[in-house]
């Protein structure tokens, strides 16, 4: 079962700090409501981040 996380349980899980996590997510002009996130807006943040990194890939 999908559940809610924090922005630290969702950067812990990507493996980066949480400020990174704020500083990508500001980049990329991601607009997050306050409290938990919930399970499509944890997979909007992987898709943006690791898509992000499979494109700086040579």
């Amino acid at each position: 079962m999908e559940q809610l996380k924090t922005r630290q349980q969702v950067a812990d899980e990507i493996g980066v700090s949480r400020k990174t996590l704020y500083r990508w997510l500001k980049k990329w002009n991601v607009k997050l409501s306050s409290g938990l996130l919930c399970p499509q807006t944890q997979k909007l943040i992987q898709e943006k981040i690791f898509g992000q990194v499979s494109q700086n890939v040579p």
